[in-house]
Parts: C-alpha cells; sequence; structure tokens
C-alpha cells in the first residue's frame, strides 16, 4: 500500500464536528518527506501553487560543484534536481520554469577576474546563463523574472569605488529572454542617484518598479514601463522608500519605507507601504511591531487584499533574527503564525519559533519559506496551504476510500510512535484524547 502525505489525513484536520466550522490549514515539511534533500531552502511557488522551487546544498555528503536547483511537486510529492549549480537561487517565475538568482564566479568575458553575477535556468537548458557585464569593472544582479519567464530585471554595472569609500553605481535593467538581445537599462531618476535598481516586474513583462538610491544613502521608490516613462512614489514622514514586489497584474506594488531613522546606528524602523497604480491610492500596512525593525513585503495579491513579507530586526531578509508577516484588509498587518492560528484549524507552530516567507502562490493560499526550530538551530523548508478542503471521512488515514483495519492500525503505529500525525484533535499533545477522538471517527465510519 502507497501512502502520501495527503493520505494521512490527520496532519490537517480535526474531528468531523469542528473540522467544518473554521476554515482549515495546512502544513508541510519538506524535510519529513522521502526523496527530501539536505540543506533545502525554498524560494518561490508557481502561480497555482503546486511547483515549488528552492535549493538544495547536500551537506556532509557526495554533491555536485554547489547548490543544486530543486522542484517539488505538491500534489505527486516528488522532488526534482535540476540541471543548473553552483550560485544563490533568488526565485522563480510564477509557471516555475524560469529560476534565476546569482552567483560569485569567474568573469567569462574577462578570464581571471572574478565578481558578482546574475543568472537564469529555463526547462531545457543544461546549466545556468549570465546576464552579460556591459563594461569592464561591472557586474549583475537579478530581483524578478515575469510570469511567463520571458523577462527578467535587476540591476546592472555595478561597481563599488573605494576612493572615496564604498559608493556605489548600477542600472536598471530589462533582459528579454525570448530575444536574448543585450539588457536595456531603465532612466535614470535624477542627477544624484547613484544607484538604481529594478526589483520587480509585471506580469506581461511591461512595468517594472525598484527604486533609485542617492549618494546620502537615502532611497526612491521608482516606477518603470517600457517606453521610458518613469514616476517616483513619496511616503509622507518619509526620505527613503523602495518598491520591493508587484502584484501580477501590475497594478499594486508593495515595498517599505524609513519611518524613523532613530538616535544612531541600527536605530530604524522600516514599514511597509502600499501602492495603487490605477487610482495613484498609497497605503501604510502599519507601525511595524517591536523588536523589529523592518517589515519588507515579498507579495502582493492582484486586488491588494493581502500582502506577505519578513519581519527583521536588522533589515536583511529570510534570516533567523525575522518573522514572517501577513497584511490583510480586515486584520491589518500581523504574524504569520498569530493569523494561521487566530483564523483556522489543522496546524500546530509548536515547534517552530518564527517563519521566513518567500513567496505566495497566485490567489495567496499557498506560501512557501523557511520554518526556525524552537532550538534555533535548523531552518525547516515548509509549504502552507490556507483553505484546504476538509476531507468527508477523517478516520481514512489509507485514503482508500473505506474505513477498515488498516487505518486502525496505522493510527496505532503514529500514535506509538509520537508522530504528530497521531495529534487527532490537533492541541499539540498526543495522548489518550487523541485515541479516543480517533476511536470515535473509527466507529462513525465514511
Amino acid at each position: 500500500m502507497v501512502m502520501t502525505r495527503r493520505s494521512l489525513a490527520t496532519l490537517t484536520l480535526l474531528c468531523a464536528g469542528a473540522a467544518h466550522a473554521t476554515p482549515q490549514a495546512e502544513l508541510i515539511l519538506l524535510e519529513d518527506l522521502p526523496g527530501a534533500h539536505n540543506g533545502m531552502a525554498l524560494r518561490a511557488v508557481s502561480a497555482d501553487g503546486e511547483t515549488v522551487t528552492g535549493q538544495a546544498f547536500f551537506y556532509g555528503a557526495p554533491s555536485p560543484s554547489g547548490p543544486q536547483l530543486m522542484r517539488f511537486n505538491v500534489q505527486t510529492e516528488e522532488f526534482t534536481l535540476l540541471p543548473a549549480t553552483g550560485g544563490d537561487l533568488r526565485s522563480a517565475s510564477a509557471n516555475a520554469q524560469t529560476a534565476f538568482g546569482v552567483t560569485f564566479t569567474e568573469d567569462p568575458w574577462d578570464p581571471g577576474r572574478f565578481g558578482l553575477f546574475g543568472w537564469f535556468f529555463r526547462d531545457g537548458d543544461t546549466d545556468k546563463t549570465l546576464v552579460p557585464n556591459q563594461f569592464p569593472n561591472t557586474f549583475s544582479e537579478v530581483w524578478r523574472a515575469s510570469a511567463d519567464g520571458s523577462t527578467i530585471v535587476g540591476m546592472i554595472n555595478f561597481q563599488r569605488i573605494f576612493n572615496p569609500c564604498c559608493d556605489e553605481f548600477s542600472d536598471a535593467y530589462f533582459w528579454d529572454l525570448d530575444t536574448m538581445q543585450a539588457p536595456q537599462t531603465l532612466p535614470d531618476l535624477a542627477s544624484g542617484s547613484g544607484r538604481t535598481a529594478a526589483t520587480t516586474v509585471s506580469a506581461d513583462g511591461q512595468l517594472f518598479a525598484g527604486f533609485a538610491q542617492f549618494f546620502d544613502e537615502t532611497a526612491a521608490a521608482v516606477i518603470w514601463d517600457r517606453s521610458g516613462g518613469l514616476a517616483r512614489v513619496e511616503v509622507p514622514g518619509s526620505d527613503s522608500e523602495r518598491f520591493i514586489h508587484m502584484s501580477a497584474n501590475g497594478r499594486f506594488i508593495a515595498g517599505f519605507a524609513l519611518m524613523d531613522s532613530g538616535g544612531g546606528f541600527g536605530d530604524f524602523r522600516e514599514d511597509a507601504f502600499m501602492f495603487d497604480v490605477q487610482t495613484q491610492t498609497l497605503t501604510m500596512l502599519g507601525q511595524t511591531p517591536a523588536p523589529f525593525k523592518s517589515a519588507s513585503p515579498t507579495w502582493v495579491a492582484d486586488d491588494g487584499s493581502t500582502v506577505i513579507g519578513i519581519l527583521d530586526q536588522f533589515g536583511f531578509y529570510d534570516n533567523p533574527s525575522g518573522d514572517a508577516f501577513i497584511w490583510t484588509e480586515t486584520g491589518g498587518l500581523e504574524r504569520l503564525i498569530d493569523h494561521v492560528e487566530a483564523n483556522y484549524q489543522g496546524v500546530n507552530f509548536d515547534a517552530y519559533r518564527a517563519l521566513s516567507t518567500a513567496y505566495a502562490a497566485g490567489d495567496g493560499k499557498t506560501i512557501v519559506g523557511n520554518a526556525l526550530t524552537q532550538d534555533g538551530c535548523c531552518m525547516v523548508p515548509y509549504v502552507l496551504r490556507l483553505g484546504v478542503d476538509a476531507p468527508s471521512c477523517p478516520a481514512d488515514l489509507t485514503g482508500d476510500g473505506v474505513v477498515d483495519a488498516d487505518d486502525f492500525f496505522l493510527f496505532l503505529q503514529l500514535f506509538a510512535a509520537g508522530d504528530s500525525r497521531a495529534d487527532f484533535n490537533n492541541d499539540g499533545v498526543i495522548d489518550a484524547d487523541d485515541f479516543f477522538a480517533y476511536l470515535a471517527a473509527f466507529a462513525a465510519g465514511c
């Protein structure tokens, strides 16, 4: 008998009566599944929520040269390793066919010289393709791909001048991968802006957003289009704003603004905001809650009703000092863990101190990222599904459509092993209450 995670329905369900009263959630921990890889990190999910992309690092085992790209199919629970290796995977397109990131490698156009280069990888390729540098001493990064994977955006011509120290220069660019013509730079906002970056792109590859950074370290949130038009969006009370992510339809753009620079190094607060391109309306998503310093969006819904992102104490992304947030029109900005526990049944986060969020599917109901264990030792890749359907027969653990001895003995095995799937009443403890709850469901049958 072949059993999959979907067959073991007790991971996500309470007993029958309560299961219909509150929406259900499902937490899939990839490290628990057959075929899981060492050092996995999830970066993106397809628009339909069925394909997850990430990296496998193979710690302590024979491995390819560097981390390897990985896909996970949510329905079949199968892992697939892709040919491209090495470098840091940033994310993937909404169709999960184009992955992109950055890598430190030898400059193919200037042998013997090493630097940071953006890259992309598509199905059918045998390895990554680097974004070409256009001038001597230049590098590149990739920030986002359009939904169909035909266009990538980022910053190029990145160079660091050490005298005077630490000035940075770059140009925002977009690159059409179907034509493979040279990347096209986007116009600068104004003189005094030494660094521009395109961080996000609409699904059709026609609209771009990002930021321009000035020599005084302030930044401006900028919108570009293919015709060369550009606009700045300012947040009242802030002198530094950055756009991070755009909804697939190009209507809503989310970012963060420096609202309180504080009194010293590391003393600041960056609040998340959302801009409606159609109505030219700015919405602040709420003050970043203490002890966190920054709220950086990683995804925004097409209707602007939901934003997810990262809360952080230091202003960096996806590290153990942060946590995941979700903003909704009805609930405001809150920790993702708090939101799920208050609004859904079926998921217990007791084993995890915090979450990171990398991306969400098109309807916002499938969220991927990495969960930090309570002891702080490990980041566990997860897929969180909200609003999943409750099965009509929770006692059918094997998923074969009948309740019989196979289901009963499977529950006994899970119960004896202390497996979280035996927590049938979802109270975080495996005890006699779970045993009797399952007996009642077993007796009721299908």
